[in-house]
This record gives structure tokens, C-alpha cells and sequence, in this order.
């Protein structure tokens, strides 16, 4: 049995951006002085674990309660160019998971198995209030923090997830075969509040999404000797819509799914250790955020889009080389990706 607690709290400043006549006068000013983010997050999970050698229980349960803030100047245009306006935008989310998992071991001559079932249970609330006050000119005698902060717009959201999966692995001399399958229902609303300056209600929005998805998976490792593997692995992920997205969306919106393969080789040795791995990225749909300036925009389908490259990485121990060394380690690494889209 195993408990864990946590907390976290942090704040901080930014400077903003300066143009070149600031930054040439001073390059360490911040002509922002409000803004300001900060945020908190507490979090327990009690895990319980049993084990015979050849069954295997193991149940999670967890609980995460977390908030951030943030206040952000914002320059007005127009009739309003020349001054600022506050925005305050808090938000809270809080969460419980519960993850039961069992699996067995089975042995059949040269052939091992395990076989693991399992389940994951969710469920998440949100609640969000943007705020803003009026325009004022940086330049005049106005605390920004002392000023009104009038709510525009409020948003409750929740979401119920529920996944089961299966997965068996099969070792078979130098061969190791992984297939598994994970189907994801989840269901997801968001209740958007917009308000006039006055307060009275100018509109509500209520979207709301159910996405249901069967995930297949396929691994493949191959072992060379002891320090040296080649692997595949080709599988379905899938990404459900966010509540900004249910928001903020063109009409049918669906949440992003794509079809991964990776082809690649492990080493470890006692002097050298590193990876390489081809990478191939079919996505179906994939969401993009369309906008015309920061604080405008629309979620909306891109298209089909391919993201391959690939990844690398060496490692070496200094100390094989010399006692003097010992403990140091040399790390390089090295990616190439290329991205395409394609519409219509």
C-alpha cells in the first residue's frame, strides 16, 4: 500500500515585450508592471498493489485539485488605441481517477506470457471567469489592480471518462510481441456564460461532445544480444476535444485521432548508449485554432496531416574512459521533423 501527497504553489512577473527605442534606453524595463501569473495545485493518489508471482492486482486512486491565475495587460485599438485594459483569468479544475488492473503470467514451454486487463474511471470539473476593466492610459496616475474587474464571460464544464483495455505480451526467445487494444468513451460538456458590463446575461452556450474510440496497438522488439535491440511499433492514438474547443468551434468539429508508426534500434553499452527511430504521423483530423489577433479565434478542422522525421540520441560514460571521469556522462541528441497538411 502506497499514499502520496503533494503540493504546489508558484507566482511569477513577466516583462513583456519592448520596442527598439525602450530596449536601445533600457534593456532590463518592463513597461507591464500588472502582469502577473500564479497558481496552485494539490494532489493525492493511495495505490494498493498484491502479487503471487504469477497474478497481479494493482488498483490507483487518485484525487488533483489545481487553480491558475493570471492578470495580463491588453492594448485597445481603435477608438481605444494608446490605452490598456486589465484581464484577470482565473480557473480551477478538479479531478478523480480510479485504475483497477489485473494480469497473469502464463508459461507455455519456451513461451511467456502476460495478459493484463484493466479499466480507468474519470471524472473532472472545471470553472473558469474572465474579467476585464476599462481602458486607461498607461501613462496617467491609474493603478490597474485598483480598478474594476467586470466579469464578460463564465464557463462550467465536466467531464466523464470511462476506458477499458487489453494487452498481452509475448516473449518468445529473443522476441518480445505486444498487441493490446484500449476503447475510450468520453463524454464532455461546457456551459459558457456571456455577460454585459451591467452584469445581466447576454447570452449562454451549452455544447457538449460524446467521442467513442477503439485504440489498436501493435509492438515488436527484437533483441540483437544484450546490449543491442531493434523495435516497430504502429498503433491508433486519439485526442479528445478540450473545453475552449466546445466553446469556440466551426460545426463538425471532431476530436483529433491518428495513426502512429515508429521503426527504430536501442543500445546500451557499457561505453556507448543511445537510440534511433523513424517516425510517421497520419493524423485524420487535427484541430487549428484560426484567429486573426490574440484573443479572437475559432477551433476548426485542418485537415489530414502527416508529421514524420526522426529521432537520435548518443550517450557516452566518460569514466569507461578514464577513473578520473567516472560520473560523467557526454549526452547528444538530434531530431528532424517535416509536417504537411492537406485539405480539400
Amino acid at each position: 500500500l502506497a499514499l502520496s501527497l503533494h503540493h504546489f504553489e508558484g507566482s511569477g512577473r513577466m516583462p513583456g515585450g519592448l520596442t527598439s527605442a525602450e530596449y536601445a534606453a533600457d534593456p532590463f524595463q518592463s513597461t507591464r508592471p500588472y502582469d502577473v501569473f500564479n497558481g496552485r495545485r494539490s494532489d493525492g493518489s493511495l495505490k494498493y498493489t498484491w502479487t503471487d508471482g504469477s497474478n497481479n492486482v494493482e488498483v490507483l486512486g487518485y484525487y488533483v485539485d489545481s487553480f491558475r491565475g493570471s492578470y495580463i495587460e491588453q492594448d485597445g485599438s481603435g477608438a481605444s488605441n494608446g490605452q490598456r485594459r486589465l484581464t484577470a483569468a482565473p480557473r480551477s479544475y478538479h479531478y478523480l481517477g480510479v485504475e483497477p488492473r489485473y494480469s497473469r503470467l502464463f508459461t507455455t514451454g519456451t513461451v511467456v506470457q502476460e495478459v493484463s486487463v484493466g479499466y480507468r474511471y474519470l471524472k473532472e470539473a472545471s470553472s473558469e471567469v474572465a474579467s476585464r476593466t476599462g481602458y486607461y492610459r498607461p501613462a496617467a496616475a491609474v493603478a490597474g489592480f485598483d480598478l474594476p474587474l467586470l466579469p464578460y464571460q463564465t464557463s462550467r464544464g465536466g467531464t466523464t471518462a470511462n476506458a477499458f483495455y487489453i494487452d498481452d505480451r509475448i516473449d518468445i526467445g529473443n522476441w518480445t510481441l505486444t498487441p493490446g487494444v484500449r476503447v475510450e468513451d468520453i463524454r464532455t460538456f461546457n456551459t459558457v456564460t456571456n455577460l454585459a458590463t451591467s452584469g445581466a446575461v447576454t447570452s449562454v452556450l451549452t455544447p457538449s461532445i460524446t467521442s467513442r474510440e477503439t485504440l489498436p496497438t501493435l509492438s515488436v522488439l527484437y533483441r540483437l544480444n544484450d546490449a543491442w535491440s531493434l523495435f516497430a511499433n504502429g498503433g491508433k492514438s486519439f485526442g479528445p476535444q478540450q473545453y475552449s474547443q466546445l466553446a469556440s468551434t466551426t460545426e463538425g468539429l471532431h476530436p483529433e485521432s491518428a495513426t502512429t508508426y515508429e521503426l527504430g534500434t536501442h543500445f546500451n553499452g557499457a561505453l556507448l548508449s543511445g537510440e534511433f527511430t523513424l517516425f510517421n504521423v497520419d493524423f485524420d483530423k487535427e484541430l487549428q485554432l484560426a484567429r486573426s489577433i490574440v484573443g479572437e479565434g475559432m477551433w476548426t478542422d485542418l485537415g489530414a496531416t502527416r508529421h514524420r522525421g526522426a529521432e537520435s540520441a548518443l550517450r557516452v560514460e566518460m569514466g569507461q574512459l578514464s577513473d578520473a571521469l567516472a560520473g560523467l556522462q557526454l549526452s547528444m541528441t538530434y531530431t528532424w521533423t517535416e509536417a504537411t497538411a492537406r485539405a480539400g
